[in-house]
Parts: structure tokens; C-alpha cells; sequence
């Protein structure tokens, strides 16, 4: 699937370095960021395939911390992680937009097949827009 240019958001900087330790053995281009604020200004320079968002971060930051990244990165996928088992499902609200959500870095297998898996969904729908140009995105 070749490199693949990564967000990942998260507060507790123990979480965020095996988060991103995980997606750069695969060979993804991982951008960290610490804090809310730190990911909006990643996601106005840089264009993701994917962001991975802490739930705590998310609920630090509400609903329209979520909002602001969609509209500064719309084709990008968004997947929550929690800490873990027990946190507080940030993902489960619809509205939200969110694409994934997984539990993580505990549980690696399922966090990197849940990204390969957005990684994979976003490349064919991006493969549609090519051949039919009229599709808005």
C-alpha cells in the first residue's frame, strides 16, 4: 500500500510514542501531536490519510474539536483510540463523523488491522473520485 502519511493526537505522551512507534514500523509517516491545538495546526499544514485522535483528547477538547479537524482535513479518516477497555467511548456518538474506533496501543493487532483497513477504504474511494471526476468530495 506504500507510505502513508499519519496523525496521531493524544495527551498522555507515553500512549502517543507507542502509538507511534506501532504505525512507523509499518513504514506510515507518523506526525505527533500532544494537544488539541498541536493537531489543528498539523492538520492546516500537512495532508493526512488518516488521524488517530485519544479519546481523552477528545473529550478534553468536545465534539468540535473533532468538527475543526474534519473541515481542516474532510477526505481524512478519523479513528478514536482509548486508553483502554474501560474508557469512556468517546467514538459511540454518530454525529461525530468518526470512521473507527479502537482500544489501543493494548491491543496492537486490532489497531493496526482497523488502520490498514481506513487506509485501504480510503484509497479505493479516492481510486472512484479518479475515474469519476464529477464526484464531489
Amino acid at each position: 500500500m506504500g507510505k502513508k502519511a499519519l496523525l496521531v493526537a493524544d495527551d498522555d505522551k507515553n500512549r502517543l510514542e507507542s502509538v507511534k512507534a506501532l504505525l512507523q514500523s509499518k513504514g506510515h509517516i507518523v506526525h505527533a501531536a500532544g494537544t488539541g491545538k498541536e493537531a489543528l495546526e498539523r492538520s492546516q499544514d500537512e495532508s493526512y490519510n488518516l488521524a488517530l485522535l485519544a479519546s481523552s483528547l477528545v473529550d478534553k477538547e468536545g465534539p468540535e474539536f473533532v468538527t475543526r479537524m474534519r473541515k481542516l482535513i474532510p477526505r481524512t479518516n478519523t479513528i478514536v483510540i482509548a486508553g483502554d477497555s474501560s474508557s469512556k467511548d468517546a467514538g459511540s456518538s454518530p454525529d461525530l463523523g468518526l470512521e473507527g474506533y479502537a482500544i489501543g496501543p493494548s491491543d496492537p493487532e486490532n489497531l493496526l488491522r482497523l488502520v490498514e483497513e481506513k487506509l485501504k477504504e480510503q484509497a479505493e474511494v479516492e481510486l472512484y473520485r479518479s475515474v469519476i471526476p464529477w464526484v464531489k468530495p
